[in-house]
């Protein structure tokens, strides 16, 4: 079992407007990874929302693989965003994913083969690289929610996987989407122009 958890509740303060409604290609950010994820393996996928949730919900597609939870605490960052996805997984024994809302270049096949792979080598984690370069989305052993649950406010996402460094798989894809993230309105296109 394999839950996916879409960050988008943060408050995209240098994109100046929400970046799940951010477009690419016609279709809201949002949207675009919902739908990759859709088309992949994931068995459950949970989009965390916060910021302007009213005004991101209906971009959302609807599907009984995919639900929304809102973090009402999204200004205590990030951190607590992924634990508000925790919390709602179907499965309190799935492995995990993150994948931030500004990371809407990630291909099904990529998904797929995180996957596939977490499920053959059962690695505590597992992290996408391009050109030697780390990227999202990470996958997480289930056993390590506590973990993630246990950390305070201050704390970031990357200091559960920097503690368990050595029990990390490094997992090298043809596909720089994983690295291909954005912050403002110039990034996004700068990027889709490569597309």
């Amino acid at each position: 079992m394999m839950t996916c958890i879409v960050l988008a509740a943060g408050e995209s303060r240098r994109f100046g407007s929400p970046k799940p409604l951010a477009v690419i290609n016609g279709l809201p950010a949002i949207q675009v990874i919902a739908d990759t994820l859709l088309a992949s393996a994931v068995d459950d996928i949970v989009v965390v929302l916060g910021h302007e949730a009213r005004a991101i919900r209906p971009a959302v597609p609807k599907n009984k693989r995919l639900r929304v939870t809102i973090n009402k605490d999204y200004a205590r960052g990030m951190t607590s965003s992924f634990q508000a996805g925790l919390k709602v997984r179907t499965a309190r024994d799935a492995d995990f994913m993150l994948l931030p809302v500004d990371l809407p270049f990630v291909k099904a096949a990529t998904i797929d083969l995180l996957c596939r792979t977490f499920g053959q080598e059962a690695p505590l984690i597992l992290v996408p690289t391009s050109n030697g370069r780390p990227g999202h989305p990470p996958v997480f052993a289930s056993s390590l929610a506590d973990d993630f649950m246990a950390l305070g406010d201050g704390e970031p996402l990357s200091s559960v996987q920097h503690r368990l460094k050595g029990k990390t798989r490094y997992l090298p894809v043809e596909d720089p989407g994983i690295l291909l993230t954005y912050n403002t309105p110039a990034e996004l296109s700068r990027l889709l122009s490569k597309k």
